[in-house]
């Protein structure tokens, strides 16, 4: 918890063929420590911390996770730069449109659980090429 990457080896991105780099299963994370004070924990984004559905953030202490696990996701479509379906639910790709601040936003005001809850989001943004309908594009490009 409060680590610089580098402390536990994430001096770049994790890629698919790493999968023994990243976080630690032994880190201490808040979510790991938030049971204890009555507090359920989500994680709705980006996590990018290890690489593989068994390291999903539920194997970090998270008790329900909407995101991607991947660096490269296409904003809109919700897909790897390949077309892969990318978000996963927990720890199953699932195919699914919308926002990811809705599924956090849903958690946070969910009834099931009558605890206290905390929501990790960390936002997802634009990274490689701007997306959509075309006219939307270059209007929205400086083109000089």
């Amino acid at each position: 918890m409060g680590l610089y990457p580098g402390r536990i080896g994430l001096e770049n991105n994790i890629r698919e063929y790493e999968p023994d780099r990243g976080l630690p299963p032994s880190a201490s994370t808040v979510a790991k420590l938030l049971p204890t004070n009555g507090y359920a924990a989500g994680s709705f984004g980006k996590w990018h911390l290890v690489f593989g559905p068994e390291h999903c953030p539920g194997a970090r202490g998270f008790d329900e996770f909407f995101g991607f696990l991947h660096f490269s996701i296409e904003y809109f479509s919700h897909r790897s730069m390949n077309g892969d379906p990318a978000p996963y639910e927990n720890t199953e790709l699932v195919e699914e449109n919308g926002y990811i601040i809705d599924r956090a936003v849903s958690f946070r005001l969910s009834k099931r659980m009558p605890i206290s809850r905390f929501s990790l989001t960390p936002p997802i943004t634009l990274r490689w090429r701007l997306t959509g309908a075309r006219t939307v594009v270059r209007k929205n490009v400086w083109e000089r």
